[in-house]
């Protein structure tokens, strides 16, 4: 390094150490502040991202509403109910996709609110998956090899929330995914272009299950996502 760029350096380090500490969270603060400000959201409330679900994914599954269910803690039996669960049909079916799913749909305020519900999400996604849960439906209890979340923040025009300078809702909702997907959880993301549905993917941490876009159609990218059981140490669980 010649000497004009060590003391270029130098005096950025003195610059940056000058700076006050409280002004530059104040500055992140801001910044990120602005962005939801700005932001006009797709949808306002829960009830409307079912209706977009239902209208658009009945091409691919029979959609289960309200699906009751049960599962277990200390050998006590607790009811519950899954917002969706997901029979594939035919064209799903050929590409060897023909477990059913179950769906879980959140809409996630992007506010002071945002790391609650995501706690209360994971909390509720982690319970599902270890009660040996069982949902009713066609006259039987049947189980899912998977559950995804759908939120307002599976649309790709939603995630500009995520984009501020210290990416701090991005992080902490990549963590959240990397918490869920050893509990078989994935989620739905979706891309909308001028107005209508061009692709959807069900993703993993770090790998899609599956895939559909208007070129392909469906593919079926990596299985070994779903049907998975973890408990204990991750590391020996990886072949179950």
């Amino acid at each position: 390094m010649n000497k004009n760029n060590s003391s270029e350096k130098e005096k950025a380090f003195e610059l940056l150490a000058s700076i006050n500490s409280e002004y530059i969270s104040n500055y992140l603060l801001n910044d990120r502040e602005d962005k939801l400000r700005n932001h006009k959201p797709l949808f306002l409330n829960e009830d409307k991202l079912k209706e977009w679900f239902v209208n658009h994914f009945q091409k691919w599954f029979i959609v289960h509403k309200d699906v009751e269910g049960k599962g277990y803690v200390n050998k006590k039996e607790f009811k519950l109910i899954a917002d969706f669960i997901l029979e594939p049909k035919e064209e799903l079916r050929s590409q060897g996709i023909t477990s059913y799913f179950g769906v879980e749909v959140k809409h996630i305020k992007t506010d002071k609110k945002f790391l609650t519900q995501l706690n209360q999400l994971s909390f509720q996604t982690l319970s599902y998956s270890y009660s040996n849960s069982e949902w009713f439906l066609n006259n039987q209890h049947v189980t899912t090899d998977g559950f995804f979340i759908f939120t307002n923040l599976s649309f790709a025009k939603e995630r500009v929330v995520f984009d501020s300078l210290d990416n701090k809702y991005g992080l902490w909702w990549q963590a959240n995914l990397a918490l869920i997907n050893h509990a078989k959880f994935g989620e739905f993301r979706i891309n909308i272009y001028k107005g209508e549905l061009s692709s959807w993917y069900i993703h993993f941490s770090g790998s899609n299950y599956c895939k559909w876009n208007e070129e392909s159609g469906i593919t079926l990218q990596n299985s070994n996502v779903i049907g998975k059981y973890k408990i204990g140490n991750i590391k020996s669980n990886k072949n179950n």
